[in-house]
């Protein structure tokens, strides 16, 4: 999975079925060692929106797709199929399941530009925290922190 990316998955929570547009995921052991997936779903905070963490395990993982096992988070457990949203996806069948869809489809070019459309507008400081994860990961792995943070 990239973490500089949007990622797409149907919800496989019954009856609640909608689009999970996660931005920024990343994929850790928390502090107790169990492993979690994290990620940003942009709208109002809630039982959607905000910061969604669920515990369980990626069962496969590349840079277009993952899949996501989540166990023991209640209601969200289940199977999640990850697809990689290109902006062509988000301009022709995703720009109207989120606020101000249009607006964004206007500003934005590239898929990368929808990650950076999100990044800038939406939940900062989730993005901080992160890129902090990250840049203790480089350290333990003994790589050089980034130059730039954004």
């Amino acid at each position: 999975m990239k973490n500089i990316a949007v990622y797409i998955a149907e919800s496989p929570i019954e009856d609640m079925k909608f689009t999970i547009f996660a931005i920024c995921p990343v994929y850790y052991p928390d502090k107790e060692g169990k492993q979690r997936l994290s990620f940003i779903f942009p709208g109002d905070p809630g039982p959607v929106g905000g910061t969604w963490g669920l515990y369980g395990n990626v069962i496969k993982d590349g840079t277009e797709a993952f899949t996501f096992s989540a166990k023991g988070n209640g209601i969200r457990d289940g199977i999640y199929e990850f697809k990689l949203l290109t902006i062509e996806d988000f301009k022709n069948k995703y720009k109207n399941e989120v606020e101000r869809g249009d607006w964004i489809a206007e500003a934005t070019h590239t898929s990368f530009d929808l990650w950076e459309w999100y990044r800038r507008n939406w939940g900062r400081h989730t993005f901080d925290d992160y890129l902090d994860y990250l840049a203790d990961e480089r350290r333990k792995k003994g790589l050089p922190d980034p130059e730039t943070r954004w």
